[in-house]
């Protein structure tokens, strides 16, 4: 998908994050980041870092003062467009408040599933109402987005751990119907208009008034319909029963409109 562009650069809306990443940006993981409090790993911030050894290539533990690399001391951010249409920072403390607001839908979640007994019986449920909280104006700089991905990469590649199926960011991931009017809210002025073709449009009232020009000609036939008379109610009667015993749910003046359209249209013929 062609990204859509803020200032002349390409921006990547924060609703759309945990699409293109198969949902490893997700809709919790993603806002911890953006409060500062996560690397972009998936753990917590930790000064000391002691929880997590890490070693060198000959298996030595590295020491914490050692382990506070370029890749897990960077810290990311979101935007907005402000009245003034320029692009601001969005706060840290603008993340904890909707973490705050996104957390009781996961736990919801994950108390029916214990109450039921059905994994995964309200994720759906509660992946929605997650995406909706997010904000529907915020996105992040194209090359901010892809530098905290490769932070991702660069995190796992370091403590030795095995990335679920090498998995890599998409931007032509699919969405769901259910979901694509959440993701878009906030840029629908930036989404590129889809024009029907005019040929297309010109087809299709053809087709219409063809089909009117045969209803007339069936109607004159087999209902002794009168184009020229003011009133041809047994007509309208009879071709409503004809309709009725197909299946076909249309009122007179549905089909009393037709035969006026497709009657005026053989009357220019005749005319030319």
């Amino acid at each position: 998908m062609r990204l859509l562009i803020i200032d002349g650069k390409e921006i990547v809306p924060v609703r759309w994050i945990p699409f293109i990443t198969q949902g490893t940006f997700g809709r919790v993981m993603l806002p911890q980041i953006l409060t500062h409090r996560w690397n972009a790993g998936g753990f917590p911030k930790d000064p000391d870092y002691d929880n997590y050894p890490e070693t060198d290539e000959d298996g030595e533990e590295i020491k914490s003062d050692d382990l506070k690399s370029d890749e897990q001391e960077q810290d990311f951010y979101a935007y907005r467009v402000n009245d003034e249409g320029i692009p601001v920072r969005m706060l840290t403390t603008e993340w904890d408040i909707i973490l705050w607001e996104i957390e009781p839908h996961r736990q919801l979640a994950s108390h029916e599933e214990k109450k039921t007994g059905v994994r995964g019986i309200k994720q759906s449920e509660w992946h929605t109402e997650a995406l909706k909280i997010l904000p529907a104006d915020a996105f992040m700089w194209r090359e901010d987005f892809e530098r905290m991905w490769q932070a991702y990469l660069d995190t796992y590649s370091r403590h030795q751990y095995e990335l679920r199926d090498g998995r890599l960011f998409n931007y032509d991931a699919h969405i769901d119907d259910k979901y694509k009017a959440i993701v878009w809210e906030g840029f629908q002025s930036l989404l590129p208009v889809i024009k029907k073709p005019e040929t297309d449009t010109k087809e299709s009232t053809r087709t219409i008034e063809t089909l009117q020009k045969m209803l007339v000609a069936m109607a004159i036939d087999g209902y002794s319909y009168d184009p020229k008379a003011k009133q041809n109610g047994d007509a309208l009667k009879d071709i409503r029963k004809g309709f009725d015993e197909v299946g076909l749910n249309v009122c007179d003046n549905t089909i009393r409109s037709h035969l006026k359209a497709g009657s005026e249209l053989i009357k220019r013929i005749k005319n030319q």
